[in-house]
């Protein structure tokens, strides 16, 4: 038995004093974050004229885009159609996505639709879809064909801009505007529609929502300073291939990629007539039938891996899939599975993955560069059948880094 008023070791307990008990410590001055939504430069666009939706920043505030996105309205007219709608996701509209500082191009993605659809699909968690597709543009036919046929619907999306999640920027240390511009796509690679002739993509009420960090003095100028003396600003971003396939039963196909700090390569193929088909549903969402059997990629003529990956009925691929997704470890157990099966990745959502990056999603910048070796990436690939009327697409990840020095930018 213990004494009363005493714990197991026999001291007494430690009474904390009523005056400290509500008190709350402060170790910083007081900061706060504010909604903000900035327009567009123009009011309307239009895949007919004025294709280009341009934001350009002011260089006066510390802003957080990490958590942003776009709002718009968005109009459909398609003379002459029984249906018509976006294809998955609201972002299809969206061909192309740069960043520009002036004159000097920080980030720019093509085939931004077909990326931001992928990794909608494969990053996602399950219910997601669900829950957000109202707002995002991305559910079933009937409830898009709904949408399609409502002036002025409400969307909000969020933009693939690795720079803009790298964290808090200081934008007043730029010594030009910051730009970002978005162009509209054709509406026959972007739609689903049985329109029989053009069908016009109408934007308005385009705002851009962030958050500005308000920072009282001094310790707003201290971080502007530090980010003037060479802040770091780490992203990661794309670039696109699209290579041509023969109809043989093997292709090696050469990636013309030369940079540093390579990421990952992400491969899928693609039916060439049905990029500008608005009668093809999903086609950012399903690819071609996978008569894949081996595949194997060389880099600096070595081999990535050793022995060619296995496709179809043996799991190497999938595994290799999984594994950039974050959706598999030794021992691992999920609380969400992933949103392809075996069965539908084997089917139409077959994907070659090459995660290069030596410790993904830790921070730490991969050092594998092809800058210095020509053009000495090739993907071989195997089929049962040989393919027709294919192509490759390749996605680029890689690393980059921004640093201020004064007012400079230095890539």
């Amino acid at each position: 038995m213990f004494s009363k008023g005493v714990d197991r070791l026999e001291r007494a307990p430690v009474v904390i004093p009523d005056a400290l008990k509500l008190r709350v410590p402060r170790t910083a001055p007081a900061a706060t974050r504010k909604e903000m939504k900035f327009p567009t430069e123009s009011s309307v666009y239009s895949n007919v004229s004025n294709n280009i939706v341009r934001f350009n920043f002011q260089n006066t505030d510390i802003i957080d885009f990490s958590r942003g996105g776009i709002a718009f309205d968005l109009t459909l007219t398609a003379p002459g159609a029984t249906y018509c709608r976006v294809s998955q996701g609201v972002w299809s509209i969206f061909e192309r996505v740069r960043l520009v500082h002036g004159a000097e191009e920080l980030e720019d993605i093509r085939e931004n639709n077909r990326l931001q659809s992928l990794l909608f699909e494969v990053m996602r968690e399950p219910d997601v879809g669900a829950v957000l597709g109202h707002c995002y543009g991305y559910g079933t036919q009937a409830q898009r064909n709904a949408w399609g046929a409502t002036p002025a619907k409400d969307y909000m999306m969020p933009i693939i801009c690795g720079l803009f999640l790298s964290g808090p920027i200081p934008t007043e240390v730029f010594k030009k505007k910051l730009i970002l511009e978005l162009y509209l796509a054709n509406w026959q690679n972007c739609l689903e529609t049985d329109a029989p002739g053009p069908v016009t993509i109408t934007l308005t009420n385009c705002y851009f929502h962030y958050e500005v960090l308000q920072i009282p003095e001094p310790l707003r100028s201290t971080f502007v300073s530090n980010a003037m003396a060479g802040g770091s600003y780490p992203y990661k971003s794309f670039a696109y291939y699209n290579q041509a396939m023969v109809p043989a039963n093997q292709n090696d196909l050469a990636i013309p990629h030369s940079s540093a700090n390579i990421d990952c390569f992400i491969n899928f193929m693609i039916n060439t007539n049905d990029i500008s088909n608005p009668a093809v549903n999903d086609k950012f969402l399903t690819w071609n039938k996978n008569t894949c059997t081996e595949h194997t990629l060389r880099i600096n003529n070595e081999f990535f891996p050793t022995e060619p990956a296995q496709a179809q009925s043996d799991p190497q691929s999938y595994l290799m899939f999984l594994r950039w997704i974050d959706k598999w470890r030794i021992g691992g157990i999920f609380q969400n599975p992933p949103t392809i099966s075996f069965d539908n990745y084997n089917a139409d959502r077959f994907l070659i993955i090459y995660q290069m990056e030596s410790f993904p999603r830790e921070g730490l910048v991969n050092q594998l560069s092809t800058a210095n070796s020509g053009n000495n990436i090739f993907l071989r690939v195997r089929f049962t059948a040989a393919p027709v009327n294919q192509s490759l697409i390749t996605f680029v990840q890689v690393s980059k880094t921004i640093d201020l020095v004064g007012t400079n930018l230095q890539k």
